[in-house]
């Protein structure tokens, strides 16, 4: 028990270190949704080629947004019609530096590092970006097409709704925030919750049973081990990009090379164990190893750079105080709380289908393939729609095999209509 309190006590820690960011993230998916011109994200990040990725890495760089505020983002503009590859490179840019942690890096660790960072982050979001858009080890439709519907970005909600990018934005200013909050902490809570969950306990998991005495052993390893110890622990680890100034200026103090301070300076803020979870849940096992491998390698190369180069900086004794931090903790909290509410549904849904299945061993009585099904959308709609014919008992939806599984007694030929007439046609 001590074990399992321990743990779900860092869980929550952790959650409440992301929770306003990912709050954040959500308002500013919905308020981009509802109030940016129709058709913006499609004219500028739809390609995989360098225009869109460059592009979408210079709008992420100068954005203040963590490494966990940014996944509801990069879901969003995936949604709207953004290519992987510019949603990959918008997703590596953008936690790894901002205006306020620019400021902050200046004040801290001097122009060098203050300069450096930003332009590594450039580098390493379009790097991953042009990566994962050459890669074509599954072909894709456009987010847009009626025909695709990777990652749920289109194709019916579970309300039935048309896809996102493809709505008629309410005219009113009312009507348009109503739509934002709708989309912002409902529908994209829906996409990330799994994964978030998944990455809030792995992360929680970490700082429970982490020794505490491992970063001043750090400064003992030498210039490879320092290298390789920063990548085991800013890669899982979350920290947002002003909070890893402190951590990165102790990792000096301790002995580690400016340069293994630099690779912490870009992999921790840029990877943690909720993104991780979120990009290989969402993109697939390959561009998880190219965002990885992509932040991993551009990261250790430009600390290698700087310390042949630069390898006598000097740090001086500036301190990174959090004197409001106590003063703070209560609106981490709240949004600690308000975040596992707005899980809390997708989360009991999942476990009551577990849990059904469990109960009841699944005895088809009607299998269908149906080849329109693409997402988890698709599912939760075929769900909804098989449940709305008289004596269906429950409908198991296999998306990787395209497969519909129902019980109950039912009118076979009413099934298929209703499946027909919401774009899910059966074989």
């Amino acid at each position: 028990m001590d074990f399992v309190g321990t743990w779900l006590i860092e869980t929550f820690r952790m959650a409440e270190a992301m929770a306003p960011w990912l709050l954040f993230g959500f308002a500013m998916s919905g308020f981009l949704h509802s109030f940016l011109p129709g058709g913006w994200i499609q004219r500028h990040l739809a390609q995989d080629g360098p225009a869109g990725v460059i592009k979408a890495a210079l709008v992420g760089t100068p954005l203040p947004i963590c490494s966990c505020g940014v996944i509801p983002v990069a879901k969003w503009i995936r949604k709207e019609g953004a290519s992987r590859g510019s949603t990959m490179s918008f997703l590596v840019s953008t936690p790894e530096t901002g205006v306020d942690s620019i400021l902050a890096t200046l004040a801290l660790m001097g122009p060098l590092f203050a300069g450096i960072r930003p332009l590594v982050a450039m580098i390493s979001g379009v790097t991953v970006g042009l990566l994962v858009g050459t890669d074509k080890s599954k072909t894709l439709a456009q987010p847009n097409s009626p025909s695709s519907c990777e990652d749920g970005c289109c194709g019916p909600t579970a309300e039935g709704e048309i896809p996102s990018q493809l709505r008629v934005k309410a005219k009113t200013f009312s009507g348009r925030l109503r739509e934002a909050v709708e989309y912002g902490f409902s529908e994209l809570v829906a996409d990330v919750t799994q994964w978030l969950l998944i990455g809030l306990l792995v992360g929680g998991a970490i700082s429970a049973f982490v020794p505490i005495g491992f970063l001043n052993g750090i400064g003992t390893l030498g210039l490879v081990g320092s290298y390789i110890a920063v990548l085991l622990l800013g890669v899982p680890l979350y920290v947002c990009a002003t909070g890893s100034i402190p951590i990165a200026a102790a990792l000096v103090a301790k002995g580690v090379s400016p340069g293994a301070a630099l690779v912490f300076l870009i992999v921790g803020p840029a990877t943690n164990v909720a993104t991780i979870a979120f990009v290989g849940g969402s993109f697939g096992k390959r561009v998880l190893a190219i965002y990885l491998g992509g932040i991993s390698l551009i990261a250790v190369a430009a600390g290698v750079l700087l310390d042949v180069f630069a390898p006598a900086i000097s740090l001086g004794h500036a301190h990174h105080q959090h004197g409001s931090e106590g003063s703070w903790a209560w609106v981490s909290t709240l949004s600690a709380v308000a975040l596992m509410l707005l899980m809390f549904p997708h989360i009991w849904t999942k476990l009551k289908k577990i849990l059904q299945t469990k109960k009841e061993p699944l005895v088809a009585e009607t299998i269908l393939n149906i080849p329109s099904i693409s997402c988890g959308n698709c599912a939760r709609h075929i769900e909804k729609i098989g449940k709305s014919v008289p004596g269906v008992e429950l409908v198991r939806v296999d998306v990787a095999n395209k497969t519909a599984y129902i019980t109950g007694t039912f009118d076979d030929a009413t099934l298929r209509l209703k499946l027909a007439e919401d774009g899910y046609p059966p074989l």
